[in-house]
C-alpha cells in the first residue's frame, strides 16, 4: 500500500502545472517566434496549454 502512494506522489510532483510567470510566458512566446512552430504544436511538457500562453502573446 505504501508503495503505491509514493507512486502517486512522485508522479503528481512530476506532472504538476507549469506556472505561469511573465519570463515563463516570454520564453514560450520567444520560442514560437524563433522556431515557427504553432501555437498547437508548443511542446506541452515544457510549456504547458498553448492556450494560456497565445492568450498571454494576445493580451
Amino acid at each position: 500500500m505504501d508503495g503505491n502512494i509514493l507512486i502517486f506522489f512522485t508522479s503528481f510532483i512530476l506532472f504538476k502545472k507549469h506556472k505561469n510567470t511573465a519570463k515563463f510566458n516570454l520564453e514560450a512566446i520567444l520560442y514560437v517566434l524563433r522556431t515557427g512552430v504553432q501555437w498547437k504544436a508548443l511542446p506541452k511538457e515544457k510549456f504547458g496549454a498553448s492556450s494560456s500562453i497565445h492568450r498571454y502573446f494576445m493580451a
